[in-house]
């Protein structure tokens, strides 16, 4: 019965979030991740000739542990003082937004804003923002850079 019982808590473990599963390619009109047709076609040429680099959906380990990660950083805010630039991607469906617009506003109430006090975000992209269309991409990379520029010693 034990055996049972560890097999089970191993199958929900390791058992995909409700709604995903293994990876398997898409064709680009459903995807979710980018608006790049190029982009997303070179990435599924990287899963081909690499199996092992694939990600599929999120298993339940996987999101309970990024639930507690969460609960963990909100609980820090106020330590944390670390200059930080939060890009956050205005379709993106895969992560909520509001996560990170809450960490904001909890981080700009503990005397650290993030960069720019809000999210800095990136009209129109989903959520691989740096796989997303050269101008969204663009966007990014020179918020990025910037970013860097002003907080370098």
């Amino acid at each position: 019965m034990k055996c049972n019982t560890i097999r089970q808590k191993i199958a929900l473990r390791d058992g995909y979030a409700l709604g995903t599963g293994r990876w398997r390619a898409s064709p680009f009109g459903i995807n979710r991740l980018t608006h790049s047709r190029e982009r997303y076609r070179r990435n599924l040429l990287f899963y081909a000739d690499d199996p092992a680099i694939r990600v599929g959906g999120p298993t339940y380990h996987w999101v309970r542990e990024g639930i507690q990660a969460g609960r963990h950083i909100f609980n820090q805010v106020a330590h944390i003082t670390t200059p930080i630039l939060l890009l956050q991607a205005s379709e993106d469906d895969v992560v909520d937004n509001r996560a990170q617009d809450l960490f904001c506003e909890a981080m700009a109430a503990a005397g650290h804003a993030v960069e720019g006090t809000t999210p800095y975000i990136i009209q129109g992209a989903r959520h691989d923002i740096l796989f997303e269309t050269d101008a969204m991409r663009a966007e990014a990379l020179n918020a990025v850079v910037d970013f860097y520029q002003r907080h370098r010693d």
